[in-house]
C-alpha cells in the first residue's frame, strides 16, 4: 500500500478529525503540539552536552492539517542551515545511533586558491591533486540514545496529555455553538 493507508486505521483518523467541530479541532491541534513540546523537552534533558550545539539543533515542526508532529534533528532535512551546524546535526546521528570500529582510506587533496578543485563541477577528485593516501581507524562508539524514545514514554506523555481532551474539546465546541 502507499501514503496514509499504510498504517492501520489511519484514514479513519482523518475522516474523523475532519467531522470534527472546528474548536474541536483546534483543540486537538493544540494537544498534539503539547504533547510535542513534553517529547523535545524529554530529549533535550537526554542529549549529551559537550557543547551545546546537539541540544540547540533539536526542533519541533506541528501540521495540524496532517496530524503530524516531527521532533528530533530536523535541521537535516528541508530545513537550510550553515555548513558547521548541519556536520553538527549529522554528527548528532552518531551520538545516539552509535558506530562501529572500522578502517577508512582517505586520500587529502591539495587546495589551490583556498578550493579543492574537481573535474567539471563534479565532485571526482583530480588525480594530480591528490597529496596523500592512508588509513584512518575510526574508533567505535558506544551509542547515546536521546532521540528515540520508548514507545512507553511516549504513551505515557500522551495519555497525560489526553486525559482531559474530550472534556476540554466538547465543552469548546458547546462555547462556540
Amino acid at each position: 500500500m502507499a501514503g496514509k493507508d499504510r498504517i492501520q486505521g489511519l484514514a479513519d483518523t482523518y475522516a474523523m478529525f475532519a467531522a470534527l467541530p472546528d474548536a474541536a479541532r483546534d483543540e486537538a491541534g493544540v494537544e498534539l503540539a503539547m504533547i510535542g513540546r513534553d517529547v523535545l523537552a524529554l530529549q533535550q534533558v537526554r542529549v549529551p552536552k559537550d557543547t551545546g550545539a546537539l541540544e540547540a539543533g533539536l526542533s519541533l515542526a506541528v501540521q495540524i492539517d496532517s496530524l503530524r508532529v516531527r521532533i528530533g534533528l530536523l535541521g537535516l532535512k528541508g530545513r537550510p542551515t550553515s555548513k558547521t551546524n548541519l556536520a553538527r546535526l549529522f554528527y548528532g546521528i552518531i551520538v545516539d545511533k552509535g558506530r562501529s570500529a572500522q578502517t577508512v582510506i582517505v586520500e587529502r587533496r591539495r587546495r589551490v586558491n583556498g578550493q579543492l578543485r574537481s573535474e567539471d563541477g563534479r565532485n571526482r577528485k583530480r588525480v594530480e591533486d591528490i597529496v596523500s593516501t592512508y588509513a584512518l581507524h575510526v574508533k567505535a562508539r558506544e551509542a547515546v540514545e536521546f532521540i528515540e524514545l520508548s514507545d512507553g514514554e511516549i504513551d505515557d506523555i500522551a495519555t497525560r496529555r489526553l486525559a482531559d481532551f474530550w472534556d476540554n474539546a466538547m465543552s469548546k465546541a458547546e462555547r462556540s455553538a
